[in-house]
């Protein structure tokens, strides 16, 4: 029995990608799935899924060169959250999905059997949000 042994990596979006590509440079990168769309705004569909060929302990190869990666520095596109301004960070006041989730919260008790909440107003206002920003093209 002749047994080739390689190991595909699934890639799940921008960042994932920038930390393979840093833990295995140079490795090809394809679409996981004839005709895939890309996960989100900063990977490709070509680029969900590295060929890392014959890298195939998790132990002995995976893990060293992740941790070798993140330890020399690894950056990506996204700022990490520890650097966010509170400001920018925090939630809104006038956001009023965040307002219907407090109600909800505040209203919420349990029965003895389960938790009782009422979804009507948030529901109502996640609906808002998610007709606005089609109207705002986002």
């Amino acid at each position: 029995m002749d047994l080739v042994q390689k190991s595909l990596l699934l890639v799940a979006g921008g960042r994932e990608l920038a930390l393979a590509k840093a833990a295995f440079p140079g490795k090809e990168t394809r679409e996981a799935k004839p005709g895939i769309r890309a996960p989100g705004a900063t990977i490709k569909a070509h680029e969900t899924l590295m060929d890392v060929g014959g890298i195939v302990s998790r132990k002995a190869q995976f893990v060293p060169a992740f941790l070798s990666a993140l330890n020399d520095g690894f950056t990506c596109h996204k700022q990490p959250n520890s650097t966010i301004p509170e400001e920018i960070a925090g939630t809104r006041e006038e956001d009023e999905v965040q307002a219907a989730i407090d109600a909800m919260q505040k209203e919420s008790y349990h029965d003895s059997v389960t938790v009782v909440r009422d979804y009507t107003r948030y529901r109502s206002a996640l609906d808002g949000e998610i007709k606005a920003n089609e109207q705002n093209g986002q």
